[in-house]
């Protein structure tokens, strides 16, 4: 139980820092079963127009957080 309230939190975290960086959400869905899998996938969209003004280092802690 306790692992699973650690990947949750690290998944918000993910979720959190693509969102203050690139300023949107990393998927266009309100499901959070959806946005759940898609987090555990790691397929967050980091080749956006916004995120050509984004450091490479930053790309790479949305990218690693997990």
């Amino acid at each position: 139980m306790i692992i699973l309230q650690l990947d949750l939190l690290c998944i918000s975290c993910k979720n959190k820092t693509y969102l203050r960086l690139s300023g949107n959400l990393p998927f266009n869905s309100i499901d959070v079963g959806i946005i759940l899998q898609k987090s555990m996938e790691g397929a967050f969209p980091l080749n956006d127009k916004i995120w050509k003004s984004i450091s490479e280092q930053a790309k790479d802690l949305v990218s690693k957080l997990l």
